[in-house]
């Protein structure tokens, strides 16, 4: 049973990784056309003109950014849930915050 739990979760994690791979292909691989199985030639001039420029710059400021928003989020929603599981009117804050839905 342990055997066939440890396949399932490794064809699930293979199952969820397969796409990221397909996208590491279609990036680094130039003239890729439906019959042939692998791409004619391999390059990374696609990441080059990417991060070369403002639109590199742009990249690595609009992810700064997100990671900032996420922290920033992560610790003011666990300082919320923290503050309503210990309020007393705790079945009250909890209805309240399903009213806009």
């Amino acid at each position: 049973m342990r055997i066939l739990n440890k396949l399932v979760f490794g064809g699930l994690v293979g199952l969820g990784l397969l796409p990221l791979g397909l996208l590491t292909v279609w990036a680094l691989g130039e003239g890729w056309h439906f019959p042939h199985l692998w791409p004619k030639r391999w390059s990374s001039t696609a990441f080059l003109q990417i991060f070369s420029g403002k639109m590199g710059e742009s990249l690595w400021l609009s992810t700064w950014i997100s990671t900032c928003v996420a922290v920033f989020a992560t610790a003011f929603g666990y300082i919320t849930g923290h503050f309503v599981s210990h309020h007393p009117l705790k079945k009250w804050l909890l209805r309240l915050a399903y009213l806009p839905f």
